[in-house]
């Protein structure tokens, strides 16, 4: 499933981070909002100038190094910097969290999600189908671009989890199975936002169409490769993923990324 790249992004005026971002389903809470003010950072005019022009260069000559460029204008003054940027993206990592409850219940994953569904099982149902519950219940569409970006992003790791392995059970995946999806999950989030944020540029300044989905697709596995590496680390530190962490960790993913792409220098 592709993500549109025919939006300009948002513009300078506006808070670097919504109101709403907290809350997974893209409402916000009022009574946290009134319990714990933050202060409103507005986006500068221009914001994404430098990323779109470094990305630009990046379409038409494919030099790594002004991708990675891109990626770091675009969350340096694009985003506000790593740390804005991760909180920009609370809401994945809320539904990271969520979507690690849905395929890792206490009752198994098949009698989870068939009790959030309202059904008696999922097992023996075709692969397409559980995917598609996962989504919905995960990412419950409310018409946002948001939410239809992130509604992508679940079904994309899903889907890549088939691609490696068809006989897979979704109903009963192991430990390795569900880090595999919740790491695609991450950074198909982070690429999705991008490509709604500045893929224009790339697309518009690339030879050829083709060669605009090419490039596309070479700052996606950069990014899903940036992501893979945070989630690496805390595997080699014998950390695994529970219930009650599982956004933490998320969220912790999120911002080693951000920081990873705002430190390139060249």
């Amino acid at each position: 499933m592709g993500t549109s790249v025919s939006s300009k992004g948002p513009g300078g005026g506006i808070p670097m981070v919504p109101p709403w971002v907290s809350d997974p389903n893209g409402a916000p809470d009022p009574a946290d909002a009134a319990t714990n003010p933050t202060p409103v950072v507005l986006a500068p005019r221009a914001r994404f100038g430098g990323a779109r022009r470094a990305m630009g260069d990046f379409a038409r000559s494919g030099n790594p190094e002004r991708m990675r460029r891109g990626l770091s204008r675009y969350t340096s003054r694009g985003l506000g910097g790593s740390a804005v940027a991760a909180q920009r993206m609370a809401g994945a990592a809320a539904r990271s969290g969520a979507l690690f409850g849905a395929l890792r219940g206490e009752g198994g994953t098949s009698e989870v999600l068939a009790a959030l569904l309202d059904t008696n099982t999922l097992a023996g149902r075709p692969a397409r189908e559980i995917v598609d519950a996962i989504v919905d219940v995960v990412c419950p569409g409310n018409g946002t671009q948001d939410m239809e970006s992130s509604q992508r992003a679940v079904n994309d790791a899903l889907s890549d989890l088939l691609d490696l392995n068809p006989d897979v059970d979704l109903t009963a995946l192991s430990v390795d199975d569900i880090d595999f999806v919740l790491e695609r999950h991450l950074a198909y989030e982070v690429d999705n936002r991008l490509r709604l944020d500045i893929g224009q540029a790339v697309v518009r300044n690339a030879t050829t169409p083709a060669a605009g989905m090419e490039r596309l697709n070479e700052i996606r596995d950069y990014i899903v490769e940036t992501v893979a590496f945070s989630f690496r680390n805390r595997r080699a530190q014998g950390t695994t993923l529970s219930a009650t962490d599982a956004a933490a960790v998320s969220a912790s993913a999120l911002r080693d990324a951000y920081a990873v792409f705002e430190e390139y220098t060249g």
